[in-house]
């Protein structure tokens, strides 16, 4: 890898760095409430590594396939192709990720009993 490869990488991941710091900071409060909150925690942490390694893989295989493309290993309408590909898959894997992390919020968590007909009437 060349230099200006390895800038170009190195700008995709700086891009992304505060995504990272956030999903490291879920995870952390994820491991702190485990005891409290099983399942909420084990959701959290599986939307996080999901989310993070989408985070890390989707600027790893751009800067693989532009420098495939620079190699002139690969032909524009296969890089097109590809990338688009890349970008449902890393889009697919993210919403499931935030789905996790979404449920997490909500599981175990009891319902308030209904209010008796009349109550809160004056």
């Amino acid at each position: 890898m060349a230099d200006s490869d390895a800038g170009f990488l190195v700008s995709q991941f700086l891009t992304v760095a505060l995504h990272l710091v956030v999903y490291a900071g879920a995870a952390i409060a994820a491991f702190v409430y485990f005891d409290r909150a099983r399942l909420a925690a084990l959701l959290t942490l599986g939307g996080v590594l999901l989310l993070a390694l989408v985070t890390v893989a989707q600027p790893l295989l751009h800067s693989y396939m532009v420098d495939r493309i620079n190699a002139g290993t690969v032909e524009l309408p296969e890089f097109s192709r590809t990338m688009g590909l890349v970008g449902l898959a890393t889009t697919l894997v993210h919403v499931v990720g935030l789905a996790a992390l979404i449920a997490a919020v909500f599981v175990g968590r009891a319902t308030a009993p209904a209010a008796p007909p009349g109550a809160g009437r004056a």
